[in-house]
């Protein structure tokens, strides 16, 4: 995938990445090094991290809230801990008492592990980090006293040197996922580091390992942190947080191509700062949940950004395919998240899934990246990038169905998930197969039905040797590029070029290929899927061909067979009666039968060609002697415009045999004062007119029912592609053939 710089409204700028000299462009540090010394600094701050958490005050007890009491109750004991003597398992905590004040802090609807954030108020928020702050003190002797709920104290002794095994799994999971999130951004950085969108995704993955980092730290403790720990720990969280979202909300206002003159960058971050002051001064609250509900309304503004996006790129195909990973990356990834973990919390109180889950579906986001930065078989996304987002609508409105029964019904979780199921299941999947249907492939595309435009067009062209003309045309209307070249390079099988910029596909004679650029008038790259089709295609095209050709071919032999019977068997006896014709008659029949074999002999060959001038003379001559013989006035009118034109054999029998028969119908059904016969047209086309009068009543009607006649006339014009028409009016009958020259 193309990284631009920033530009104008409308310049989409795509630099494509490429390792000059293995440094990276424009840096002083090569890729690398780069990467090396980014992975050192992380596992510098994991291990400061663990640290902290190695610090920890830690009593080898894990608690739990106990959903019916209200209080904690003891889960496990560590057996390397000394509380293991000293407590059992299910016992109930009701406080937590200070051995040296003697204050006694009670541990009522108090959540081992909870993050504060995740309470939907401020005040909540601040009553959860005072209570912490009096445990934390309560911890920071050498021994606590835990009350039970019979009104026994126990004395459990307090380490603060917290074994490695007793760091739980979330650290290390939520560490690993953004360690994933700052390589990846790393790595484009470090390959591109002056491009704009590249620092972008670098900030975004700086800031999501951070947030992991912070997370992890406090998430970590065993009970309890002091209030000023926990509290700069929670906001550099929500802080690292707050930059991964924006620095992805910027990256998609700056890629493909900049929104606006103004940059983005002005209101994101005002947008930003406003945020955090407003988290740390509790200026205003916002409504439903006063830290989740501003990530959820960042989600919001990045899809009108992406629409606004998608629409500025609907002539730029390469711009659609990255955005389409961006989509795919940012906003199914995010999607889940908010799915699974934010907007839950935000109705009910309580998360789908645990945190560290959340994390990891987010961390999903930069492998996607990797892919995408690195135009990974860019084009193979639009096989099944529709198939992903009905997916994950799919599951989204699962659940968030679910919540709806849930917040505004006040259904039971099981009940509303099984309302949800049953309701998805038949509105919203009858309506994505309607939407598959209607979005999914144009049927111009499928091979079944071009296959049978594809027999007919390649069939018909064989003859006339335009088989390439027409291969070129079908493909143009199959997948409607935004352009075509002619490449005289071989090619054996189509293929995809330029990250499916280009396909070409052979021609059907082998002598060369057909480059085609963008396909439906540049909206989409080509596909593997094109790919198939147009081999198939091919395929096909080629057999028609050449059985086309294995037929023309037979049927050229059988023509010549034909010529040779006729030239040795027919020619031989009529020439032999005309040579021994008793009188002028009978040889005048010889040899104009002599000479209409010689004109079918020459029809058959199509190699054949006549001068038009010429045929025009032989006409004249032909319809002269026949109105003369019948002594018939003819006007004869010639306003052709041949310029050495040439036509076919069968152009100029036609012709003549259509003349002769007009002649014919005006003799026979009319008593004509005179004969008028005009030859015009021009280099495309040539028109035939004969028109005689003397045309009685009873012999006009005659003459409508006479079809034999006209039915040959029409058939010999049409033979030829033309088009053919008799009028009469009064006593006036008109014959009129319209015949193509090309």
């Amino acid at each position: 995938m193309a990284l631009p710089t920033t530009g104008e409204p409308g310049d989409s700028v795509r630099a494509e990445f490429s390792h000059e000299g293995g440094m990276a462009a424009g840096a002083n540090i090569a890729p690398l090094p780069a990467m090396l010394i980014g992975a050192a600094l992380a596992l510098l701050l994991i291990l400061m991290a663990l640290m902290a958490v190695l610090n920890q005050p830690w009593m080898g007890v894990t608690l739990d809230a106990d959903p019916d009491s209200g209080y904690l109750h003891v889960v496990a004991l560590r057996p390397d801990s000394a509380a293991e003597g000293l407590l059992k398992p299910g016992a109930r905590i009701t406080a937590l008492e200070n051995p040296v004040s003697g204050e006694r802090t009670d541990l009522h609807g108090f959540v081992p592990g909870i993050e504060p954030p995740s309470l939907p108020t401020y005040a909540a928020h601040n009553a959860l980090l005072a209570r912490e702050g009096r445990l934390a003190a309560a911890l920071e002797g050498t021994a606590v006293i835990l009350v039970q709920a019979d009104g026994s104290a126990v004395s459990i002794p307090v380490d603060n040197d917290r074994p490695l095994s007793a760091v739980p799994l979330d650290f290390w999971l939520f560490n690993l996922f953004g360690t994933i999130a700052w390589t990846v951004s790393l790595a484009v950085w470090a390959a591109r580091p002056r491009q704009l969108p590249a620092r972008l995704l670098a900030m975004s993955g700086a800031g999501f390992f951070f947030a992991t980092l912070f997370n992890s730290v406090y998430l970590s403790r065993e009970l309890a942190l002091p209030e000023s720990a926990f509290l700069f720990l929670s906001r550099m969280n929500h802080l690292a947080l707050a930059v991964m979202l924006v620095s992805l909300l910027a990256l998609m206002a700056y890629y493909p191509r900049r929104l606006t003159r103004i940059s983005p960058a002005v209101p994101i971050v005002f947008g930003l700062v406003f945020y955090q002051l407003n988290e740390q001064m509790q200026w205003v609250e916002w409504p439903l949940h006063a830290y989740y509900m501003p990530i959820m309304a960042l989600y919001l503004v990045g899809i009108l950004v992406a629409m606004r996006q998608w629409h500025l790129s609907r002539d730029q195909p390469l711009d659609r395919a990255a955005l389409k990973w961006l989509f795919l990356s940012i906003f199914v990834v995010m999607g889940m998240g908010l799915a699974i973990y934010f907007v839950p919390i935000a109705f009910t109180g309580a998360a789908f899934f645990p945190q560290s889950a959340m994390v990891g579906v987010a961390s999903m986001l930069y492998i996607g990246f990797a892919f995408g930065v690195l135009r990974y078989r860019l084009f193979d996304l639009e096989r099944w990038w529709f198939r992903i987002w009905v997916w994950f609508f799919g599951g989204l409105a699962v659940v968030a169905f679910d919540l709806l029964l849930i917040a505004m019904l006040g259904m039971q979780p099981v009940v509303a998930l099984g309302v949800a199921v049953i309701a998805v299941g038949w509105l919203y999947f009858p309506l994505r197969q309607w939407a598959w249907q209607a979005m999914s492939g144009r049927a111009s595309a499928s091979p079944e039905n071009s296959l049978v435009e594809m027999v007919e067009l390649i069939s018909s062209a064989v003859p006339t040797g335009s088989t390439d003309l027409h291969w070129r045309q079908l493909l143009q209307r199959l997948y409607e590029p935004a352009g075509v070249l002619i490449t005289p390079e071989f090619l054996p099988a189509p293929r995809i070029l330029d990250n499916g910029a280009v396909m070409e596909v052979p021609l059907l004679s082998g002598k060369g290929a057909v480059a085609l650029t963008f396909a439906d008038r540049g909206r989409r790259l080509f596909a593997p899927g094109d790919v198939e089709h147009a081999a198939g295609l091919l395929t096909v095209s080629r057999r028609v061909m050449r059985v086309r050709l294995a037929e023309i071919e037979a049927a050229r032999a059988e023509r010549d067979r034909i010529m040779r019977d006729l030239h040795d068997d027919v020619g031989g006896r009529i020439l032999s009666l005309l040579r021994n014709a008793p009188d002028e008659k009978y040889e005048a029949l010889a040899r104009n039968a002599l000479q209409s074999l010689r004109e079918t002999m020459h029809a058959l060959d199509e190699n054949v060609v006549c001068r038009l001038d010429d045929c025009i003379d032989d006409w004249h001559a032909d319809c002269l002697a026949r109105c003369r013989e019948m002594n018939v006035p003819m006007q004869w009118r010639q306003v052709a415009k041949i310029d050495d034109m040439t036509v076919s054999i069968r152009h100029h029998i036609n012709v003549r045999r259509i003349l002769s028969e007009a002649l014919t119908n005006a003799f026979r059904h009319a008593r004509p004062d005179t004969i008028s016969v005009e030859i015009s047209g021009d280099e495309a086309v040539l028109s035939i007119e004969v028109i005689n009068n003397g045309l009685g009543e009873h012999e006009a009607e005659n003459n409508v029912l006479a079809g034999r006649g006209l039915n040959h006339m029409r058939t010999r014009a049409e033979e030829l592609g033309g088009l053919f028409s008799f009028q009469f009016f009064e006593d006036v009958a008109r014959v009129r053939a319209t015949i193509p020259l090309t």
